[in-house]
C-alpha cells in the first residue's frame, strides 16, 4: 500500500508546477526526499493526475527487457524511462480478440492447474519420504554437522557418500568421480587443466551448491573464499575449489563417523602453521 494518497501527491506536484518554490525546499518542508517529488512531477507532467491512481500489473521478461534496451538506446535515467513507458502502458491494446485463440489457451490452462496440483502433492510426499528414510540413517548426525548442509543439502550429501564406508579408498576418489576435481592432459610438452565432462552432475552439483552455503556459516571457508576473490579469483572458480577441500574434510568424517567440529579443524589448521588463519587474524 502506498504511504502517500494520490490526492497528497497531486497537491504537492501542483504546488511546485504553480509557485516559484525550489523542489528540495518543498520536499524538505513535507518530509520527503527532492528525488521522490522529482519522480511523482516528472510522470505528473507525461500523464497529468490519474497516474497517481493505483494500479497492479504484471510485466513479462520481455517487456522488462525491452525498456532496458530502451533506457541503453536513449540514454535515459530510471525516471525518464518510467515516465515513458508508463504512457506506452497506458496506450496498449490487447494482442487479440479471437476467441479461437483465446478460448483453446483457456481450456488448456484449466487441464494444466489440476495437474500442477498433482505434481505439487507428489513432490510434498516424496519430501517427507526423503526427510524420514535420512532420520534413519546411522550418518545423520555427522552429516547434519557440516555448515550450510541444513535439512536440504544434508541428505543430498549423505546419498553422494552412501552408507557403506568402504566405497571409497580416498577423498580424491569422491572428488573425481564428483567432478570436482579438475583434468589435467598432456601432449608432449604441452599440458593444460579443464572441467570434468563425465560425472553425475546431480552429485557435482551438491557439493557446489553445498560449498557456497558454507561461506555463509564456517569461519574457515569465509576466509578462503575472501582471501581468493582478493587475488582475482572468479567466484565460480573459488566455490569449486572449497567444494573440492570439503570433499577431503567430509570424507575423514564419513570415514570414521565423527561429527565435524570447527574448532577442531581450525586448531588443527593453527598447528600446521595454516596462512589462511595469519589472513583472517590480519584482514
Amino acid at each position: 500500500m502506498s504511504k502517500y494518497s494520490p490526492e497528497f501527491k497531486e497537491k504537492l506536484v501542483r504546488e511546485y508546477h504553480e509557485s516559484d518554490i525550489g523542489i528540495t525546499s518543498l520536499a524538505n518542508r513535507h518530509g520527503l526526499s527532492a528525488g521522490m517529488l522529482q519522480s511523482w512531477y516528472q510522470r505528473y507532467r507525461v500523464h497529468g493526475a490519474q497516474v497517481f491512481e493505483k494500479k497492479y500489473s504484471v510485466y513479462s521478461a520481455k517487456f522488462k527487457l525491452s525498456v532496458l534496451r530502451h533506457m541503453k538506446k536513449n540514454q535515459l535515467s530510471y525516471r525518464e524511462t518510467a515516465a515513458y513507458f508508463d504512457a506506452s502502458i497506458k496506450a496498449a491494446f490487447a494482442l487479440t480478440h479471437d476467441a479461437g485463440i483465446i478460448d483453446p489457451n483457456r481450456l488448456m490452462i484449466t487441464l494444466l492447474v489440476p495437474q500442477l496440483k498433482l505434481l505439487i502433492e507428489a513432490i510434498d510426499a516424496m519430501d517427507k519420504d526423503i526427510k524420514a528414510r535420512y532420520k534413519a540413517q546411522k550418518d545423520k548426525a555427522v552429516f547434519d554437522s557440516f555448515p550450510g548442509a541444513g535439512p536440504q543439502l544434508a541428505p543430498r550429501l549423505l546419498v553422494a557418500f552412501g552408507s557403506n564406508s568402504e566405497r571409497y579408498e580416498s577423498a580424491a576418489d569422491m572428488q573425481k568421480y564428483a567432478g570436482v576435481a579438475p583434468v589435467i592432459e598432456r601432449s608432449g610438452k604441452k599440458s593444460w587443466t579443464h572441467w570434468r565432462y563425465s560425472c553425475p552432475k546431480f552429485i557435482r552439483q551438491t557439493f557446489v551448491e553445498w560449498a557456497g552455503q558454507s561461506v555463509r556459516f564456517s569461519f574457515w571457508a569465509k576466509a578462503y573464499y575472501q582471501q581468493q576473490i582478493e587475488k582475482g579469483k572468479p567466484h565460480n572458480t573459488v566455490i569449486r575449489a572449497l567444494a573440492f577441500k570439503w570433499i577431503r574434510i567430509v570424507f575423514s568424517c564419513w570415514k570414521t563417523r565423527t561429527v565435524y567440529d570447527e574448532s577442531k579443524y581450525l586448531e588443527t589448521l593453527k598447528k600446521r602453521g595454516s596462512p589462511l588463519l595469519q589472513y583472517a587474524a590480519n584482514s
